[in-house]
């Protein structure tokens, strides 16, 4: 399965990378990833890296040939487990905004709001979906 980075933290060099390809993450989240995974970069030692899966998942390393790999898997397993919250937003923007289906999701919705006629929904999916 593919993975693409998010965000990239060295704790050595002090610099962080994160991938414009998703710099439409909301101002918000994209803070708080930043902050916490500093956090858990200066915990791990390393660099840590945060990527999606192309089905949404959200998956955390650490990159260091000197870890303590035992350590390393506590703390992001901890980071994990006291950040759900986080990790669920993540993983519903990028379903949202980076699927099909989040497209289709975000029309209904937009037709829900709008009060279209079902006929009228019905000219517009068919044309949404014959486009893709």
């Amino acid at each position: 399965m593919k993975k693409e980075v998010i965000i990239g933290v060295n704790q050595q060099t002090r610099k962080v990378y994160f991938n414009p390809k998703f710099m439409d993450i909301p101002k918000s989240i994209k803070e708080e990833l930043q902050d916490k995974i500093i956090k858990l970069a200066e915990e791990t030692k390393g660099i840590v890296l945060v990527s999606f899966y192309n089905n949404g998942n959200v998956y955390i390393e650490q990159q260091d040939a000197f870890a303590d790999e035992i350590a390393v898997d506590m703390a992001i397993n901890n980071f994990i487990n006291n950040n759900r919250q986080l990790i669920n937003s993540l993983k519903t923007w990028y379903l949202m905004y980076r699927t099909r289906e989040g497209k289709l999701a975000r029309e209904i919705f937009i037709h829900n709001s709008r009060k279209h006629t079902p006929q009228e929904f019905s000219k517009y999916f068919s044309t949404m979906v014959e486009d893709e």
